[in-house]
């Protein structure tokens, strides 16, 4: 595929960045052998890539329950990926996903570099390049206020994946534009979440958002920068005020 075709595929991204991705896509597909990506894609580019024809060839790992992916040129991932374990100390109170992950780019790794991070009861969990496990390891000392002990094992496999954990909820919206799904996800008025979507701190399917009658669909993943992120349910049937049912969950 030629590199304005692929752009054009991603009218919303960066230029820089895709133009990169692309020329590592076509050396990667003519190499013969296995490789991946050197960054974690996110689903709004990785869903779009691997429908495209010249790279359906390719596959994603981790292959399972995760959202940020690398791309590889075949399934023979072996063990490229690792998974650490952070481990706060018992008289501290335990980190949230924010201190975990400024945790881990406060050691000088971007975030592109670090797949999903996240926690489970208490402990937080990053799945990482395994060139920057021993460093990361060893580095993770403290999350937040709290002091933490890390660990490292190979990810080989999705079976060894733990999965991010989610609560289900569910809620009343007017209609699905996302101010008011916003303001429904945060528990505040639309003025408020009005507020949230012009100062850029609203991602629809990682990708920034800032039309506020934009429709929300089943299946959207909406990040609200330093308040959560969500995923969208089912959206059933009228209440009998004419409001609809939504259904999401949130990532804890």
């Amino acid at each position: 595929m030629d590199r304005q075709s692929f752009l054009a595929a991603f009218p919303d991204e960066d230029n820089y960045r895709l133009a990169k991705l692309h020329e590592f896509l076509e050396r990667m597909r003519d190499a013969g052998w296995f490789d991946h990506t050197d960054e974690f894609l996110t689903p709004n580019i990785w869903t779009r890539v691997i429908r495209m024809k010249d790279y359906r060839s390719f596959v994603l790992h981790p292959s399972e329950n995760m959202e940020r992916r690398l791309i590889c040129s075949t399934d023979e991932v072996g063990d490229c990926l690792a998974l650490i374990r952070m481990e706060p100390s018992a008289f501290d109170k335990p980190p949230e996903h924010r201190d975990y992950l400024g945790a881990i780019m406060a050691l000088g790794i971007s975030r592109d570099r670090i797949g999903d991070v996240f926690v489970q009861d208490g402990i937080g969990y990053a799945v990482v390049l395994r060139d920057n496990a021993d460093f990361l390891s060893k580095g993770l000392i403290s999350a937040g206020r709290c002091a933490i002990s890390s660990t490292w094992e190979p990810l080989l496999s999705a079976d060894s994946l733990i999965s991010p954990k989610m609560e289900e909820k569910s809620g009343i919206v007017a209609s699905l534009r996302l101010d008011g799904v916003v303001a429904m996800l945060l528990g505040t008025s639309r003025s408020k979440a009005l507020e949230f979507i012009s100062r850029g701190q609203v991602l629809l399917n990682y990708s920034e958002e800032k039309g506020k009658a934009c429709e929300i669909r089943e299946g959207d993943t909406i990040t609200i920068r330093g308040k959560g992120k969500f995923k969208m349910g089912l959206i059933s049937g009228e209440t009998q005020k004419g409001n609809l049912r939504i259904k999401y969950f949130r990532f804890v």
